[in-house]
């Protein structure tokens, strides 16, 4: 009988450390909070907040802390997960007071675009390619480029050549030229006439009827193959009811553009309407230009440019764009 009482307080004393244990606000954890548990080390009991010393029966015997998180490079047991760009990842920190391991998610990395491995896949100035992760090496569609023009030196000019501006792409080969018509011994038929005062490019010149022309000279250090640009620049007359500008009419040119000589093709060109100018920039409260393409062109190192106006309206011109490559 002594026996039995004996057993039946070791077992009363036991559930009653238990039930203490249980009852300790929380002493396991929270099972609804975010992270991996871990149980404490001996001496402490926690939840992912906090942590508080336990006598060995599991009471409280100290005040609950918060943790005192720092990153925990994992085990065994505790596995990190690398993010991606575009899956998060898992990392751990790990309390230094009571031991206590938790885990949060790594955001996903995104995409860091740089340019394509592949060279033959990388966009051009005027193609389109693709541009790749430099984290997972993934792949998009890019557009092209586009041009990089900076200023570059201008070629030296005679005493009585036009002025020179040249642009060159700092990614390839294009080049641009702007030749000031109506500088250097600028020809001017009889007839035809200056236009001053007229913003946005004082002194253009003006031609006032059909036949009129004019011719000037440039050079360029090497040969040049590509497009010719008319910079044309009108006043809007509000009595031109059809308000054409520059056009042609069955195959015949209402301008004759000779490059050294020889005739550009203007075939291509199509109706230009004041409208159409007005798209372009405006400076000045009546004044607009637009660079307006006359054909393809190949200019050598010494060139004589003359334009005539064969049937058109009241336009000035003062310079003209070559937009190309230089030969090698």
């Amino acid at each position: 009988m002594k026996r039995k009482l004996i057993g039946l307080t070791a077992l009363l004393l036991s559930l009653s450390a238990t039930a203490c244990l249980g009852n300790d606000d929380g002493n396991k954890g929270d099972a609804n909070k975010t992270g991996v548990d871990e149980l404490s080390e001996a001496g402490y009991n926690s939840t992912n907040d906090e942590h508080y010393k336990v006598d060995e029966k599991g009471n409280r015997i100290g005040n609950r802390e918060p943790h005192t998180f720092q990153e925990y490079a994992g085990d065994n047991n505790y596995k990190p997960v690398a993010p991606t760009c575009t899956a998060v990842g898992k990392a751990f920190k790990k309390c230094t007071v009571c031991g206590r391991v938790v885990s949060y998610n790594v955001p996903a990395l995104d995409h860091t675009w740089g340019p394509t491995s592949d060279a033959s896949k990388a966009a051009t100035c005027t193609q389109a390619g693709f541009k790749e992760c430099t984290i997972c090496h993934k792949e998009e569609a890019t557009e092209a480029l586009g041009h990089d023009m900076k200023e570059a030196t201008a070629p030296t000019q005679g005493s009585t050549d036009a002025a020179v501006k040249k642009f060159a792409c700092s990614r390839c080969n294009e080049v641009q030229y702007e030749i000031d018509a109506k500088t250097g011994n600028f020809q001017l038929a009889s007839g035809s006439s200056w236009k001053s005062g007229n913003n946005p490019d004082s002194g253009a010149v003006k031609l006032n009827s059909d036949g009129h022309s004019f011719s000037f000279t440039f050079n360029l250090p090497k040969g040049f193959t590509g497009k010719m640009y008319q910079r044309a620049y009108m006043d809007n007359y509000s009595s031109n009811s059809s308000k054409k500008a520059f056009y042609e009419t069955d195959s015949t040119a209402n301008i004759e553009v000779l490059v050294n000589s020889n005739k550009v093709d203007l075939s291509s060109q199509n109706t230009v309407t004041f409208e159409d100018l007005f798209k372009g920039e405006v400076d000045g409260s009546n004044t607009v230009f637009k660079d307006i393409l006359l054909g393809d062109v190949t200019l050598g190192t010494a060139n004589t440019i003359s334009y005539k106006r064969v049937k058109t309206l009241n336009m000035t011109v003062s310079t003209f764009v070559f937009v190309g490559s230089e030969n090698a």
